[in-house]
Parts: C-alpha cells; sequence; structure tokens
C-alpha cells in the first residue's frame, strides 16, 4: 500500500518509483484499492519519488481520471513532465512539475 492521507474531501497518494509493465498492475491494484476505500472529491498523486512512468502507468492515471473528475499531478520530474505532455495529460488535468 502506498502512503496517503484524505483530507477535506481531496485524496493524496505517493506514487512508487517506477510504473512500468512489471509493476503495473500492482501498481493499480493498490492505488485503486485506496481510492475505492473512501469518499473524495479530488486526488492528487504525488510524484515525488517517480522517475519513470511507461504506457501502462499512463493507463492507470486515465483510469483514475474516468472515476474522479479532479485529479492532478504533483512533484514532476521534468523527464515524466514531457512524457504526461507529450501524451497530452497535460491538456486533461493539472500536472506540476518539482520545484
Amino acid at each position: 500500500m502506498y502512503p496517503n492521507k484524505r483530507e477535506d474531501g481531496v485524496l493524496t497518494i505517493e506514487l512508487p518509483d517506477r510504473i512500468d509493465s512489471v509493476t503495473a498492475a500492482d501498481v493499480e491494484v493498490n492505488i485503486m484499492g485506496i481510492v475505492d476505500g473512501g469518499e473524495q472529491d479530488s486526488l492528487i498523486l504525488d510524484a515525488v519519488n517517480l522517475v519513470y512512468i511507461s504506457s501502462a502507468g499512463l493507463r492507470i492515471v486515465l483510469k483514475l481520471l474516468k472515476k474522479i473528475k479532479n485529479v492532478s499531478v504533483v512533484n514532476v520530474d521534468g523527464d515524466i513532465y514531457d512524457i504526461f505532455s507529450l501524451a497530452g495529460f497535460t491538456n486533461m488535468m493539472v500536472v506540476e512539475k518539482k520545484n
């Protein structure tokens, strides 16, 4: 299970360091378990540790967007931001780079 917290209808989940074809199924089960375990209006995915995301990881984010209307990804490294941007996710949701 990934570190998470709920506060005032906002769920924050800290993503693992890699989401690829090997880890995606486990990541999805864990994240959906957290999301389905409570009520939230918004979801923040904290990518502070994320160093790699594949198309399998992007599919998880897309599923979350369909489930929860207000999803954002924060603390995104520059290369990961480029992946989100090239895939069009920055047009669908808030994606914030690390400071």
